[in-house]
This record gives structure tokens, sequence and C-alpha cells, in this order.
């Protein structure tokens, strides 16, 4: 909401919309990964039509997601992918950062889905490894976004620590001082 109300303050309502999702709100992020991927990806797809309705031509997108929602956003993407949004709307930004609430799901779908103990559909595969298939819908989808961005925290994150959190060839441990 925080993000939500900056960019609005920043840019003009008739050029940029902002989506904040409530279909995963609450108890709804212990559904697992595709569930609230495909809640969100209707959401998504019904603010779409209501703007277009609306008059408003929808030509751009961007989407950011934090902790879990980083994951669902990624299956997100695979979906808009697959449905053909992307060859009438360019996909801009896409944003993932962490959050230190996951802990507690540890027996929920989303947390078999985090520690790859689970099977998506009639893959016989865990979600994430589908997620991350070169040949999936999900990383094609990604491949269209112009700017990708995953924000990772060095210090005081416990649940989701930096080594399984980000990808990078530089390692800030090397002068933890220097770090501000």
């Amino acid at each position: 909401k925080n993000l939500a109300t900056s960019l609005q303050a920043e840019y003009p309502q008739d050029k940029l919309h902002v989506l904040v999702t409530k279909s995963n709100s609450n108890s709804f992020t212990y559904d697992g990964i595709e569930l609230g991927g495909e809640r969100t990806a209707n959401e998504v797809e019904e603010e779409i039509k209501k703007l277009e309705e609306g008059g408003n031509k929808i030509t751009k997108i961007s989407i950011v997601g934090y902790s879990l929602g980083g994951l669902v956003a990624r299956y997100v993407v695979g979906l808009l992918y697959s449905k053909g949004y992307f060859d009438r709307i360019q996909p801009v930004n896409f944003t993932t950062l962490p959050l230190e609430v996951l802990g507690a799901r540890t027996l929920s779908t989303s947390g078999r889905q985090l520690f790859t103990v689970d099977s998506f559909r009639d893959t016989g595969r865990p979600l994430l490894t589908i997620l991350a298939d070169p040949n999936s819908v999900f990383i094609r989808g990604l491949a269209q976004f112009k700017h990708r961005t995953l924000y990772s925290n060095i210090v005081n994150d416990r649940s989701v620590v930096y080594y399984t959190s980000c990808i990078t060839y530089k390692d800030p441990f090397v002068n933890i001082d220097a770090v501000d």
C-alpha cells in the first residue's frame, strides 16, 4: 500500500493505474502459489477489462511482488503470457523483494511449495522447478519484461536469507562495514 501511495502521488492517475491485489490477503496466502497465482491473474484480468471498458487504453504493465508474492507474481506472468496479454500490453518492470513472514507457513501448501516437496499438477515435479524451467510459460513470460529486478536483504532477514533469495556477481559480505 505504501508503494502504491508513493507511485500515485508521483504520477497522474490518467497515466498510471496501480492495482493492489486483494485476492490473496489474510489466510489465502496458505493456499499455495498456483491457486494464489490464478486468483491474482483473474483479479488483474478483471481490472484490465474494467479499465478498458471505461475507455482507458492499457499499453504497459509492471508487476511487483514481495516475499511469497514474488513467486505468485511469477505464476501470474506465465498465465498472462499464455493468454496473449503481452502481445498487446508491453511488460516493462518485474520486481520482487523479500519479507520476513514465511516461517509460519511451512505446513501449508505454500510451505510445501517453498520446500519443493509438492507435485505440480500432473508433472510429478515441484512447482518451483516448473517456474524455473526455461521452456515454461513462466520463464517465457518473464523474458518479455524490459526490466527484471530482484531485491534481497543482506542483514536482518532470518526467514529468507541472502544466499537463498538473491542472484548476484558481487558478494556484499566481503566488506560488511561498508554496507549502509
